[in-house]
């Protein structure tokens, strides 16, 4: 009796092993391994102060710093919050259990000493840079 129970132990043992090994991953699993590098959104906001009015980003142009941005997910209407540095640069990145293209729609708020020459508003996909220039208000 004592041999046919260690052996069925060893039997259930050995099962579980291959149908664990079978198993299909989930995402969740993947992401506690440390994987699903690509479920992730990764974009970068630049800022500039515009001298010629123009809306491009021209060469000499110095950084605006410290701007203030509302992130908006597109699709579940989370908003998150960000600042640009003072380079004029700020990074959003957020990794996802859920793989899907993710929409993130981006809303300057400008500094009370500045106006926009660009849209305030502009929508970035995974590894986007949106550009958003300004100038002095009155100038």
């Amino acid at each position: 009796m004592r041999r046919s129970s260690l052996c069925m132990l060893m039997l259930a043992f050995l099962l579980l092993i291959v149908c664990s090994a079978c198993a299909k991953r989930s995402a969740l699993d993947d992401f506690a391994a440390g994987g699903i590098a690509d479920c992730g959104f990764d974009s970068w906001v630049r800022t500039w102060l515009d001298a010629n009015h123009n809306g491009r980003w021209d060469q000499g142009e110095s950084s605006v710093p410290d701007v203030a941005f509302v992130v908006t997910d597109l699709r579940t209407r989370r908003a998150y919050h960000i600042r640009t540095d003072s380079s004029g640069a700020a990074q959003f990145a957020l990794w996802f259990v859920e793989c899907r293209p993710y929409r993130l729609e981006f809303v300057a708020l400008p500094p009370a000493a500045f106006e926009l020459t660009t849209p305030s508003r502009a929508v970035a996909t995974h590894g986007d840079t949106l550009r958003f220039g300004f100038v002095r208000r009155g100038a």
